[in-house]
């Protein structure tokens, strides 16, 4: 059962997303390019110390591998590792090259704190006759000038018919070195001439190695079995070391000699801890569908970052609980979690593409200062890079693969993405964070690209293929963010709080709240509902903006009851659920009921709380002392409609809160719904009250719209967070947007455009199949059509329903259409007095006098009811109506006539149509008879009116 108590239910309105504010938070700066006549690329950028910075990569040709202003060319009529070092500001210090025989391809590459760097890869594949080509390992360490210190290699033996790659490096303060990788068949791991095959999987294994700080191994661990584990990356501090990986078939594996085994028989990512001497301390599973890629600390050590890729139904928490992405298509992932495993969020980025790309896997990340996390990858569809509530779209140019850097959070907040796109392919191998917390980029590109991601233009063309390093300086207001630490609703004895703080940027802080004078207060108190603005200002000019709604009661001398209704489809034979919703919009208290009349068709099983009583098809709930905070159980009743209700019929229930005596707006305690009978049922859908009428919706220009949108979490697993995403018409007034009532806690954001967001943080929602009565949410709202619309313009609204990170699910779209109030109706009466002994009306002859009923549909898909009094043999016509005006004949087609009671001097003759829009006039009209000629209008009804300097004398008739 849902108790609703409105007022404690808050409702937050932001102007931008809640921490973040500028999605393009990362300025261009500069980029060089590593031009060459063939092939160059850069694969590895690390931070040295004093500002500097090793570049490692690709060349062959001519290859010019100074990225600043100066030249530093090298030729290679094969492609060559290239080792190189410079400043941060272009500054070009030293190359080195290795030949194939040292270095041929380079798969990982680290620093230590005296500058040192570590090079880990294979070397030129050698012939083995009977065994193809074998690549043997390498790791090499050099100094800060590039001097090679030494060079140890294992592997890729002949006598063991195995291979074997390093993934990651992981460099101790005293100069121990660990490995991890992966290795095949019965791969000899050691270095030396000792040959010892290795204990093999069915496909793949993982190995763990550590060195000393002269390159002597210290001791070996593999990993295998029938789960075919292995290791991408490896990250540690101190004593500690976090190896990431995956497995791909069965559960059973073995760590050297520890016997392990998985929770999931499919492809699954682990994280296994081990202390520096090799020995297993826990392995941790992320459900099935998560493929790793590379792990890292974040800066107090507190904290794993994990990115990988989601192909299907991914359980993202390693521990008992679950937080489960149910992917369409693939994308990547940041995981964070704390050092014992526990999940603390995940970021998945859906761009529809596979694990992966020309180049190789390119997932990296890095972390700043702040413990933001940064992630590169390729894209080459138009995708949404933000896979939550907002929205960040990029579009692809053509076929080739574009490269983009998306930035979260420590929080998980999406906060930027910025891509490298243009003619040509464009691929982010390396990033790393400046100390200044600028972002470098190095990879390589063809073709011509546009290097700058905000609105500027910087193309770089490459004749073949060019490595580049893109510098990407800060946003100094980017860190500036304010937090809502909680905001507490109105009640009728007490005033609203806004409660918020600020961090990031250069502190004090100023609030200003609603245009005031500011104030150093982050904490805002207010009596009065409506919507409340904050502009947060640091002392180094940055500032940030937020908007708050705060709903409460209503200044009032009367208390003002409204009812409302929402329910699920209607389908013959089956049950529904159906909640009743009674709120008091004032503090004066009210005694009354809360009353449901119900269809004939619906037989009543039960109610939660029960009906205080029942009279014939009536339920009725009793209520005292009433008003705007006083809790009500909002009843949820269960009905059952009739197995005979034929498809597409209507179910009418009219909902009451009375006594309207003493109601200070009684436009909104009797709500009469019309309700379609359904064979198919949808819990996720949008409703609007009223629907108007006809297919367009007509509604009139001042009449309040009334929304619910019911969610179902219809997955496999509790969602977290639910997020409602809808985007307003612009025929709608924003200020009078009022939430009134929610199934759950939540509050509402207000983004560009007046797009609104029901954000339902920590929501719990459990799934159908675990408890489906649970498993359902909604919220409603009323908001007003914006003042002077005209008549036809058309309100159109769906949402979009977010489950945690899932894809959206996309309501109906619900449809209304303002028209002038004089002609909104379906219902029309004439009258034909005829001196014939027969009639003719739209292709039907009467032959006696009477009442008839005719339907016709109009090109609006409205069904107009026409009631037709006929009188044959007439002397002569009928009489005046009230408002002394006849027609005749009605229906007509050319030519309508009109008598008027009273004499008319210089009036006004307009026709209008069922919309409300003016299709005839005629001015300065004088006399009593008048004919109106017909033709050119389509066959429909029409409303005539006649001004005559004093009033309008209106009628309608049919047009045949």
């Amino acid at each position: 059962m849902f108790t609703r108590n409105l007022p404690t239910v808050f409702t937050t309105l932001f102007l931008n997303i809640l921490f973040i504010f500028n999605t393009k938070a990362q300025i261009f700066e500069s980029v060089g390019q590593f031009t060459s006549d063939n092939v160059s690329e850069v694969r590895f950028i690390r931070n040295a110390q004093g500002g500097k910075l090793y570049t490692v990569g690709y060349i062959s040709g001519n290859t010019d591998i100074d990225p600043g202003p100066g030249t530093q060319l090298i030729s290679s009529n094969q492609e060559r590792v290239f080792l190189s070092k410079s400043d941060t500001g272009g500054t070009f210090y030293w190359y080195k090259t290795f030949a194939d025989t040292i270095a041929y391809r380079v798969t990982a590459v680290k620093t230590d704190i005296h500058d040192n760097i570590y090079l880990a890869g294979q070397e030129k594949p050698r012939y083995t006759p009977g065994n193809d080509y074998i690549y043997p390992n390498f790791l090499i360490k050099c100094d800060p000038q590039g001097n090679l210190l030494w060079r140890t290699t294992f592997g890729n033996n002949a006598a063991t018919f195995g291979s074997s790659t390093i993934n990651q490096i992981h460099v101790l303060d005293d100069g121990s070195v660990f490995t991890c990788g992966e290795y095949d068949e019965n791969e000899d791991l050691i270095p030396g001439n000792t040959i010892e095959p290795s204990p093999t999987s069915q496909n793949s294994s993982g190995f763990l190695q550590k060195f000393d700080q002269n390159g002597n191994l210290v001791w070996l661990r593999r990993f295998w079995g029938l789960a075919d584990p292995l290791f991408t990356s490896i990250t540690g501090s101190g004593a500690d070391l976090y190896v990431y990986g995956r497995k791909i078939y069965h559960t059973d594996a073995t760590f050297e000699n520890t016997p392990v085994s998985f929770p999931f028989i499919n492809a699954a990512s682990f994280i296994l801890k081990a202390d520096t001497s090799g020995n297993l301390q826990w392995i941790k599973s992320i459900g099935a569908g998560a493929l790793p890629y590379e792990i890292m600390l974040s800066n107090n050590g507190e904290y794993l970052y994990c990115s990988g890729t989601v192909n299907y139904i991914t359980d993202f928490d390693p521990g008992p609980g679950q937080f489960v992405v149910d992917n369409p298509t693939s994308g990547q992932f940041i995981l964070k979690l704390d050092t014992a495993a526990n999940f603390q969020w995940v970021r998945p980025v859906f761009d529809g593409r596979g694990y992966e790309y020309a180049g190789g896997k390119v997932l990296s990340l890095a972390i700043d200062a702040q413990d933001n996390a940064y992630l590169i990858s390729q894209f080459g569809t138009d995708f949404d890079m933000d896979a939550g509530p907002g929205t960040h779209l990029e579009t692809a140019n053509g076929p080739d693969l574009h490269a983009y850097v998306v930035s979260v959070t420590a929080a998980g907040d999406f906060s930027w993405a910025a891509a490298i796109k243009g003619s040509g392919m464009a691929i982010v191998h390396s990033l790393q964070v400046l100390p200044n917390q600028s972002l470098l980029l190095g990879g390589a590109f063809s073709g011509t690209n546009d290097f700058d991601p905000q609105t500027g233009v910087h193309n770089l063309t490459a004749t073949q293929t060019d490595g580049f390093l893109l510098r990407l300086r800060k946003d100094p207001c980017a860190d500036l963010l304010v937090r809502t630490d909680s905001v507490t609703g109105l009640t009728c004895q007490a005033v609203a709080g806004i409660y918020l703080h600020s961090l990031g940027g250069t502190a004090p802080y100023t609030y200003t709240w609603n245009n005031n004078a500011p104030t150093a207060d982050s904490v805002f108190y207010t009596a009065t509902p409506g919507i409340h603005n904050v502009v947060v200002n640091d002392a180094g000019g940055c500032s940030r903006s937020l908007s708050f709604l705060m709903n409460g009661p209503l200044p009032a001398t009367d208390f003002d009851l409204e009812a409302n209704l929402e329910t699920g489809s209607f389908q013959p034979g089956f049950t529904t659920q159906t909640r009743l919703f009674l709120l008091n919009n004032t503090c004066i208290p009210a005694n009354g009921q809360l009353m449901l009349v119900c269809d004939s068709a619906l037989s009543f099983n039960s109610a939660v709380p029960a009906p205080s009583s029942v009279s014939g098809d009536t339920l009725i709930w009793d209520f005292s002392n009433f008003k705007w905070d006083t809790p009500f159980s909002d009843p949820l009743i269960s009905f059952t409609t009739a197995v005979s209700t034929p498809l597409n019929d209507t179910l009418h229930l009219v909902l009451l809160a009375v006594p309207l005596s003493g109601d200070g707006d009684t436009s909104n305690n009797i709500r009469t719904y019309t309700i379609p009978v359904t064979g198919a049922y949808d819990p996720n859908d949008k409703k609007v009250y009223p629907a108007g009428v006809c297919t367009p919706g007509y509604i009139e220009q001042d009449q309040t719209l009334t929304y619910t949108i019911r969610f179902q979490n219809t997955g496999t697993a509790p969602a977290h967070n639910v997020y409602i995403e809808d985007a307003l018409s612009p025929a709608l007034d924003l200020n009078s947007l009022q939430v009134t009532g929610t199934s759950h806690d939540m509050y509402t954001k207000i983004m560009p455009g007046n797009v609104l967001h029901f954000m339902f943080d920590n929501i719990m929602l459990p799934d159908s199949n675990s408890n489906e009565p649970l498993s359902h949410g909604y919220v409603v709202f009323r908001i007003n059509p914006l003042p002077g619309s005209t008549p036809g313009s058309e309100i159109r609204n769906k949402a979009g329903i977010y489950f945690d990170y899932n894809a959206p699910v996309i309501t109906n779209e619900v449809l209304n259409t303002i028209a002038d109030s004089s002609y909104i109706g379906n219902h029309t009466q004439t009258t034909v007095s005829t001196a014939n002994s027969s009639y003719t009306w739209h292709g039907v002859t009467y032959n006696a006098s009477g009442t008839y009923t005719r339907v016709f549909q109009n090109m609006q898909g409205c069904d107009s009811i026409v009631v037709m009094t006929l009188s044959l043999n007439a002397s002569s016509l009928a009489g005046y109506g009230q408002n002394g005006i006849r027609l005749f004949p009605n229906p007509a087609q050319d030519q309508l006539q009109l008598e008027s009671k009273e004499h008319v001097d210089g009036g006004i003759l307009r026709i209008y149509s069922i919309t409300g829009q003016l299709v005839r006039e005629r001015k300065n009209v004088s006399g009593t008879q008048f004919s109106i000629d017909l033709t050119g209008l389509a066959p429909d009804v029409y409303t005539i009116e006649l001004y005559d300097g004093q009033q309008n004398r209106r009628s309608r008739f049919v047009k045949q």
